[in-house]
């Protein structure tokens, strides 16, 4: 966590010195003669370490990369729930600002993307007698190469709606795969060609004993096809949202600690941060090297009053 301004005087002769009214209680002196906290410029520099304490911070973003649900975070390092809250907030937040600061189109060329909408949650509210509830839906899809995702919450799943979120989210060169909502007959107006699957009679089209769709050679990438079935001179294709379907389990589990639809695009956020940027990563130590540069670029101030209130 040494800061940048530390960092270009490292050539030179530097010391730390003892300062007790400090939250380390410590200062970093320059040969020049002046001092600096060694937390400037980091993400850290406006925090009462005293009070949060430094290991506290580390076991809370620890805990966020290995999805350690928030309940036995609070046991593990007995603090308050609002406290713990705070810090996994704080590390969606991170998780946010870069998985959109870094998001390029999904899918391309000789590439599937499966695309499907799942309902996430409603919300009541009142108008006279009545109590409608408003209905929130996730519109997302999945490259079946890259096994990159994109998720965006709406309210309504009108043509006028999806079909933009699709153009901005997916690459013009891409097959799609969809189900047979009516929506979708507009997709291959947009995109390289479109697959369905009625979902109300089969999972796979063609269905699973049955033969593939076979496509010229490289028409897709190997990913993209059956695989179980051969032919030399051509390449084996069926249609499905399956990949996309698994994913949406993976984005629920994670909103059983989502307090309201208010917060709900940061979850949204936060799956798609580990399906294309921490899942890649193959270790745990690869994982929080990735998050703590993720910190520093996001430049998310972690003051005291983001984790205890104003």
């Amino acid at each position: 966590m040494m800061s940048r301004e530390i960092a270009k005087f490292c050539n030179g002769q530097m010391r730390a010195v003892s300062d007790r009214s400090r939250s380390l209680g410590w200062r970093v002196r320059y040969v020049q003669g002046h001092t600096i906290e060694p937390t400037k410029n980091t993400y850290i520099a406006n925090t009462k370490l005293k009070i949060v304490g430094a290991s506290l911070i580390i076991q809370a973003i620890h805990a966020f990369i290995e999805q350690v649900p928030v309940t036995k975070f609070i046991k593990y390092v007995n603090i308050s729930s609002a406290t713990a809250i705070a810090h996994y907030n704080y590390c969606r937040d991170v998780a946010a600002k870069i998985v959109w600061h870094e998001y390029e189109q999904i899918g391309g060329e000789n590439n599937v993307v499966e695309v499907n909408e799942t309902h996430l949650f409603h919300k009541k509210y009142n108008r006279g007698r009545e109590t409608p509830w408003i209905h929130y839906w996730v519109v997302g899809g999945i490259s079946r190469t890259t096994r990159r995702v994109f998720g965006v919450l709406v309210q309504r799943r009108s043509a006028e709606i999806l079909i933009p979120i699709l153009r901005q989210h997916i690459n013009r060169n891409s097959y799609i795969c969809t189900d047979m909502w009516h929506v979708y007959g507009r997709v291959d107006e947009h995109f390289n060609n479109h697959g369905v699957v009625n979902h109300n009679e089969i999972f796979l089209n063609p269905r699973r004993k049955e033969d593939p769709l076979w496509v010229p050679i490289g028409r897709f990438a190997d990913a993209c096809l059956d695989r179980q079935w051969d032919r030399p001179a051509a390449m084996p294709f069926k249609n499905h949202t399956q990949r996309i379907e698994s994913s949406w389990r993976n984005l629920k589990s994670m909103f059983g600690t989502c307090p309201n639809v208010e917060r709900a695009e940061e979850y949204i956020a936060e799956w798609m941060y580990r399906q294309n940027i921490l899942n890649r990563l193959d270790s745990l130590a690869a994982k929080f090297d990735r998050f703590m540069n993720d910190i520093h670029t996001s430049r998310v101030s972690w003051s005291r009053s983001s984790c205890y209130g104003s």
